[in-house]
């Protein structure tokens, strides 16, 4: 009887030479990168903003002092693990990568016309912008998706605003939206923005996330 091989895994390239190897070592640095990216948001952050969200009442001043340093700490260190396409490419093809990778496949032209950015935003600012939509597109379903908008603008107070609509396949089962609002109201929390979240029918959800340049 013939023994079947073993497929290798889509996140294990097959090394045959040393630029096979060179590219499995980065990729193996990027999902290391991308898991404590994850530990962080979906850990750490949600952990300190439980105890940051209850500590007026309950804890002593030093102790909150000492919460909200962590909570500093956690948001730098969320900012040092962009992804290298961030790095070398910037804020618009970091987005077109996670959208590409979520969805599959889109095209430069569809993306172009899917979000426009505004100009000059500060490095922290853009930071803000790829770590939502990078914690968004993990907590939706895709299957249950039937259409995605997201939109940045700049308000006349030197705000931002981060709009993303969502709507579901009718068909599907319920969107659990408050599991969803409140995996990302620690990281917008991280992130020193607030959060509005409005649902429009059963299937339909915006979130609106506000951040201030100064």
């Amino acid at each position: 009887m013939e023994i079947p091989k073993l497929q290798p895994r889509a996140l294990e390239p097959i090394i045959e030479t040393e630029e096979d190897l060179r590219k499995a070592i980065f990729l193996d640095s990027e999902i290391e990168k991308g898991n404590l990216a994850s530990f962080l948001y979906d850990d750490i952050a949600q952990l300190l903003f439980q105890l940051k969200s209850q500590s007026d009442h309950n804890l002593s001043s030093e102790l909150q002092l000492e919460i909200s340093h962590a909570l500093d700490r956690v948001r730098n260190a969320s900012f040092e693990l962009r992804p290298k396409i961030y790095e070398t490419f910037g804020l618009f093809a970091a987005l077109k990568e996670l959208f590409s990778t979520r969805f599959k496949f889109i095209s430069h032209e569809a993306f172009s016309n899917f979000i426009k950015l505004p100009d000059n935003l500060s490095e922290e600012m853009e930071l803000a912008i790829f770590r939502l939509t990078q914690q968004t597109l993990d907590c939706i379903d895709i299957d249950l998706l039937r259409g995605l908008s997201m939109s940045v603008g700049r308000l006349d107070n030197e705000v931002i605003s981060l709009t993303y609509g969502f709507a579901f396949d009718p068909s599907g089962p319920l969107v659990p939206r408050t599991d969803f609002a409140e995996k990302l109201r620690s990281i917008v929390y991280l992130l020193s923005g607030r959060m509005v979240f409005r649902e429009y029918s059963q299937n339909q959800l915006e979130v609106v996330v506000y951040f201030n340049e100064q």
